[in-house]
C-alpha cells in the first residue's frame, strides 16, 4: 500500500466533486452574463443606491394644487389683516381724543358743564370754539383747520358698507359726491397718526338742553376704502340720560344687538364704532363688513 498524498486514490472522489462544482459555477456565471448584459447588471447593482425623486409632472401638479389653495385662502387672510389694521387705527385715534378730553377736564370742569354753545354765536363758531378750547391745546402735532372745504380734498367719494354712495349730509366735513366737502360748521383736526377728525358741536333748542360734540373720523386720512364702518366712523361726547353723565363713544347707550339692527348696518354705520368698542376693538363675524 502506497503512502497517501495529494494524488492518492482516497482523494480522487473529493477532487472530482470540486472539479464538477467549478464547472457548474462556470456554467451558472455564463448563464447570468448571457441573460443580463453588462449595462443591465450595472443598473441592477446601482438600483439599491438610487434615491427617490419627483418627476416634472408630479412637481407641476403639486405646484398647481398649492396655487389653488393659496388663491382660495389669500383673500381671507388679506381681509383679516385689513380688519385688524383698521380696528387698531380706530382704537389709536379714539385713545388720542379721549386722552385730550380727559386732560381738558383737569384745566376746565366736567364734560357736562362745558360750553357746547356759547351765548349768541352760530353753530360754526360753536364748533370752532369748542375745538380750540377743549381739544387743540391737548393734542400734539395736530393741525386745526376751519373752512368750508377740507384742505387737500380731491373729491373722494365716501360710501356705505353696501357700496352705495353716501349722501352729502353723511359726509359733512369730508369729500363727497357734492363736489367738495360741505358744511361751514366743520372744524377739522389732522392728527399725528394720520387720522382726520371733523368736530361738529350740536345743541338743543334752548340753552337748557344738553350739548353733543360729534367726531367724524377718517382713521387713515384720504386713503381707501373710504367706507363708513370700515375706515370712517362717528363717536360722540353725549349725555347718557340713564346715567346722568356724558360718555364718549356710544352716545345713546344702546345695546349691541340694537346697534347692529338699527345703527350699524350695511346702509347706516354711524354707531359702528360703538360696536367695535363693545367687542374689544375687533370686527366680529356678525359685523356687517
Amino acid at each position: 500500500m502506497k503512502n497517501g498524498g495529494g494524488g492518492g486514490p482516497e482523494n480522487k472522489p473529493l477532487k472530482g466533486k470540486i472539479f464538477r462544482f467549478a464547472l457548474e459555477l462556470l456554467r451558472y456565471k455564463k448563464c447570468i452574463l448571457s441573460c443580463h448584459p453588462e449595462d443591465e447588471i450595472r443598473r441592477i447593482s446601482k438600483k439599491k443606491d438610487k434615491k427617490c425623486a419627483f418627476t416634472l409632472a408630479e412637481v407641476l401638479i403639486t405646484l398647481g394644487i398649492i396655487g389653488i389653495i393659496v388663491a382660495m385662502t389669500l383673500p381671507t387672510i388679506i381681509n383679516k389683516t385689513q380688519k385688524k389694521i383698521l380696528a387698531t387705527q380706530l382704537k389709536t385715534t379714539y385713545t388720542i381724543l379721549l386722552t385730550a378730553l380727559e386732560r381738558a377736564t383737569l384745566d376746565h370742569e366736567d364734560y357736562r358743564y362745558w360750553k357746547f354753545k356759547a351765548p349768541d354765536i352760530d353753530v360754526s363758531t360753536s364748533s370752532y370754539e369748542f375745538t380750540k378750547t377743549y381739544l387743540k391745546p391737548y393734542l400734539k402735532n395736530t393741525k386745526m383747520v376751519r373752512e368750508d372745504k377740507l384742505s387737500s380734498c380731491n373729491n373722494i367719494t365716501y360710501r356705505y358698507l353696501d357700496g352705495s354712495i353716501a349722501s352729502c349730509n353723511s359726509v359733512l366735513g369730508f369729500c363727497g359726491t357734492c363736489g367738495s366737502a360741505s358744511g361751514s360748521n366743520m372744524t377739522q383736526l389732522y392728527l399725528s397718526n394720520g387720522a382726520i377728525v371733523v368736530v361738529l358741536v350740536r345743541y338743543g333748542e334752548d340753552d337748557s338742553s344738553y350739548g353733543t360734540a360729534e367726531f367724524h373720523i377718517d382713521i387713515n386720512g384720504y386713503k381707501g376704502p373710504n367706507v363708513w364702518g370700515k375706515d370712517v366712523f362717528r363717536i360722540a361726547l353725549n349725555d347718557y340720560p340713564n346715567k346722568g353723565k356724558y360718555i364718549f363713544g356710544n352716545p345713546d347707550g344702546h345695546s349691541r344687538a340694537f346697534l347692529l339692527r338699527e345703527h350699524c348696518t350695511k346702509t347706516t354705520a354711524y354707531e359702528c364704532a360703538a360696536v367695535l368698542m363693545m367687542d374689544g376693538w375687533e370686527f366680529k363675524d356678525d359685523y356687517p363688513w
